[in-house]
């Protein structure tokens, strides 16, 4: 009976998925604040890379952004621009192999009233 219970938690742990920022996103719909949502245009290109080492390049139609990305306990991950001293906050959170970012500010509250959904999807591991 031990071992039989001890086998089934082994296969439950090991069905868990596991989620993480660490790869290549693309922008594939956003929603506004008043929860229309858009698909993005084959026009605009958004990709966001985080690596191993704390490191994010985002790119937008081929203008690059780089700095430094922190993720706190709370699921809040801090986006650090360190050439303009800017820090951008969002609540994160994934919904089946998809990343959802909320902007927020330093209170942890939307920016929007309702929030404004950027929902990337992985292209790279």
């Amino acid at each position: 009976m031990f071992l039989a219970i001890l086998f089934f938690l082994n296969i439950s742990c090991e069905n868990k998925e596991r989620y993480t920022v660490i790869g290549v996103w693309e922008l594939s719909e956003s929603k506004t604040d008043n929860g229309a949502k858009f698909v993005k245009n084959d026009d605009f290109e958004y990709l966001i890379s985080f690596s191993k080492d704390s490191m994010y390049t985002q790119s937008l139609n081929g203008k690059i952004f780089s700095g430094i990305y922190k993720i706190s306990h709370k699921n809040i991950l801090e986006l650090i621009d360190p050439v303009i001293n800017d820090t951008v906050l969002y609540s994160y959170r994934f919904e089946k192999e998809r990343l959802i970012l909320d902007e927020i500010d330093l209170k942890g509250s939307f920016i929007c009233d309702e929030g404004c959904s950027k929902i990337f999807e992985k292209i790279k591991k």
